[in-house]
């Protein structure tokens, strides 16, 4: 899985790019690794190229957010495609997520 990190104001924005899947996320895990020591405030998910979540996927997201929360920090997610989002459905995690349709709204939502 190849990641890009950048900045957008005060928004850090994360694009993944392939499956979210347990043998592909090393590239993933570091840069949110990285994120929390760092403190950043507010992180979006861009999840525009992101194929496939499995168990492993959903477990990284939940975990990164939870230790977000801890300090007072967000995370959104943006641009799920339909299986991602049904894998939230299916697995009744769309309700533990900010979920936008686009990287804007997402980012316009922090303010």
């Amino acid at each position: 899985m190849h990641v890009i990190k950048r900045k957008e104001g005060t928004v850090t924005m994360i694009r993944p790019t392939g499956p979210m899947v347990c043998d592909e996320m090393d590239d993933l895990d570091t840069i949110l690794t990285e994120l929390i020591k760092q403190w950043e405030r507010r992180v979006l998910i861009n999840m525009e190229d992101v194929t496939f979540i499995d168990s492993a996927g959903l477990e990284l997201l939940l975990s990164f957010q939870d230790k977000l929360r801890d300090y007072g920090a967000k995370l959104k997610l943006s641009h799920l495609n339909e299986i991602n989002q049904k894998i939230l459905e299916i697995t009744r995690l769309e309700s533990q997520f900010d979920v936008y349709p686009d990287a804007l709204l997402a980012m316009k939502s922090f303010l």
